[in-house]
């Protein structure tokens, strides 16, 4: 067990501190100089492909602290990676004001690869049981001692089209990603995006990825799709608290706790809350966005509205070849 510094060795901790630093900065260098490279608008926002994925520089060193890292997550499901749904499900009460109505989901659900990257522990331990972990990260880059702990995965996918759309938009909002409006043009962007040369991306490959590992292991990897969750929430939200063993009690059906849930965390209701019209939240680096970005229209088929027929035949052609044999379909979106 670690202790803090005493008296006597004031400059232990921070002497060990500035070698880990330092050998990492060493590390991360090496592994760029090895690594495919696409180059966007700015020296900070390029982008290099490790294990298969396309990743800013100023997450990579993120990712390899992560995995280099052995996390030591609590029994069952305490480390859920999920939103605002599992979190107000395992905060239900039927005479309390959720904390979703102050705060945006990313300050109750801290995101993995953005919070605490050098010290993750303090992200699983000082948190109150159960524990909740979202990330952008493919399985392919999640640390070998979460995946073989015995936290429980919940994904959500959504058709490549809107997905696509909602990226541009959002990435546009991003204070000091790109230097003006002609860098984010759509027409290339949706070029970079079928390439899979995106952050994170492919997204095909990150959704099929997570798709796999929930046929091959129900209980552990749980496989949503958000067409289907909108359309019927009220039935996925009794889904995932059974999943999380979590499940809801016949008082609590009856006293309509799952419908009340499902509103809370409409997007109709988020989007209109004070806390998610205002504010700004740091991403990570120089990046921030304002709270307004996550909820701009939250619309199944909103891809109509900005692609051409022969941007829609592109995309639809390449999910045909990606998905096939897979047994994996996308919910319709038109």
């Amino acid at each position: 067990m670690s202790s803090p510094d005493s008296p006597d060795s004031p400059n232990t901790n921070n002497n060990n501190n500035n070698n880990n630093s330092s050998s990492s900065g060493s590390k991360l260098r090496e592994l760029i100089s090895t690594l495919p490279k696409e180059e966007r608008w700015s020296s900070s926002s390029d982008l290099y492909q490790y294990q298969g994925f396309w990743y800013p520089l100023i997450m990579l060193d993120r990712i390899l602290s992560l995995q280099q890292h052995h996390f030591q997550p609590l029994p069952a499901s305490d480390l859920i990676m999920i939103a605002a749904l599992c979190f107000a499900i395992s905060t239900r009460t039927s005479n309390q004001t959720s904390p979703l109505i102050t705060n945006l989901p990313h300050a109750l659900i801290p995101i993995l690869e953005f919070t605490h990257p050098k010290s993750p522990t303090t992200t699983t331990t000082t948190t109150t049981s159960p524990r909740f972990l979202s990330t952008h990260l493919p399985l392919a880059s999640l640390p070998e001692s979460i995946l073989s702990s015995g936290c429980k995965f919940i994904y959500i996918c959504r058709d490549p089209k809107d997905t696509f759309v909602s990226l541009w938009h959002y990435e546009r909002q991003i204070t000091n990603l790109s230097p003006n409006e002609e860098s984010m043009n759509l027409v290339r962007e949706f070029d970079r995006f079928c390439q899979g040369k995106v952050a994170l991306g492919p997204y095909l490959d990150h959704v099929l990825g997570f798709y796999k590992a929930s046929t091959d292991n129900p209980d552990k990897f749980l496989f949503l799709k958000y067409e289907e969750v909108k359309g019927d929430t009220v039935y996925y939200v009794k889904k995932l608290a059974d999943f999380m063993d979590m499940s809801f009690t016949d008082e609590e059906e009856a006293e309509g706790l799952p419908q009340k849930i499902a509103k809370l965390c409409s997007f109709e209701d988020m989007s209109n809350l004070e806390v998610n019209k205002n504010g700004k939240t740091h991403l990570i680096g120089p990046y921030e966005v304002d709270n307004s970005a996550y909820f701009r229209k939250g619309q199944i088929g909103d891809w109509k509205n900005y692609l051409t027929p022969e941007m829609v035949d592109r995309i639809d052609r390449l999910e045909e070849e990606k998905l096939k044999g897979s047994g994996f379909k996308f919910s319709p979106s038109n």
